[in-house]
């Protein structure tokens, strides 16, 4: 990919090409260096249920217009334990582009009308651009990155990323943040913006909640949140993208991709779990 900043280019053929770092790399090393090249020596996985959903309410979210072009909805009736329907269903697979099945699809389209009928996010849509690709070289150790935001409003200087969880409460959420990196992701994303010539003044985490299937059935406005990191994780952000950049950097240079240390060493429960024993204590 070039330097500079990308319109047009499709999901696929962005998420397909491995020669620019990206926000996946770095939560990957985190693990371990020789998880990540394992990752980049092995073919695209297909992608789970749950990464299908939330590439098909991006899709209907912020471009709708190329729904038929990456997607393909399997009939309703379609009973894949038939030999009709297994017939139907490879067929389907031939097809280039997302098979997904009606139940998926209805999902989507409830959700993306939860989406898009919230007052802030109706609010955050009127001014800017979905899925723009910026490219950039890292100014330390001179590495392509690529980040593709799910909205940037140029004007505000603001990036919206759209999540979608089984806990959209602040609790929930904050442990999303430290599970998946977000953090990382943000920090990322921010100055590889920046270091495309482009203000970056808020960065805007809008979470959708998915129903239950007891309490709550379908999809609804009022369950979508709104968050912005706070300065001390902003820069845990900052370092951690920082410090697996110069460690890509020096896995590629010196072909080295150590897994796990051969150490024994101390290891303790999370703070969250922690905090979970005080509150427990604390209600008794």
């Amino acid at each position: 990919m070039k330097v500079g900043i990308h319109k047009g280019i499709p999901n696929e053929e962005y998420h397909a090409d491995r020669t620019a770092v990206s926000s996946t790399w770095l939560k990957t090393i985190n693990k371990s260096p020789f998880h990540l090249r394992a990752m980049l020596d092995s073919p695209p996985a297909e992608p789970t249920p749950a990464l299908t959903m939330g590439s098909a309410v991006d899709c209907l979210t912020f471009e709708p217009e190329l729904w038929d072009k990456q997607f393909i909805v399997a009939p309703k009736d379609l009973n894949r334990r038939t030999k009709e329907g297994k017939e139907t269903w490879a067929k389907l697979m031939k097809d280039k582009r997302t098979v997904v099945s009606f139940a998926q699809y209805q999902e989507a389209l409830a959700t993306t009308a939860a989406i898009t009928t919230n007052p802030v996010m109706k609010d955050i849509m009127k001014s800017g651009e979905s899925q723009l690709s910026f490219v950039w070289r890292d100014p330390v150790t001179g590495l392509l990155c690529k980040c593709r935001p799910d909205w940037y409003d140029e004007k505000s200087g603001t990036v919206v990323d759209l999540k979608t969880a089984q806990d959209a409460s602040p609790k929930g959420f904050s442990r999303a943040i430290a599970n998946f990196g977000y953090h990382i992701q943000q920090a990322f994303y921010s100055d590889g913006i920046r270091y495309c010539g482009k203000p970056v003044r808020r960065f805007i985490f809008g979470v959708m909640e998915k129903p239950d299937g007891r309490t709550v059935t379908e999809a609804d406005p009022r369950l979508m949140a709104f968050y912005e990191l706070d300065e001390e994780d902003v820069q845990a952000g900052e370092d951690s993208y920082t410090s697996g950049l110069s460690a890509i950097n020096f896995c590629m240079i010196n072909d080295e991709w150590e897994g796990y240390t051969n150490r024994v060493v101390p290891i303790s429960r999370p703070g969250w779990a922690k905090q979970d024993d005080v509150e427990s204590v604390t209600a008794l």
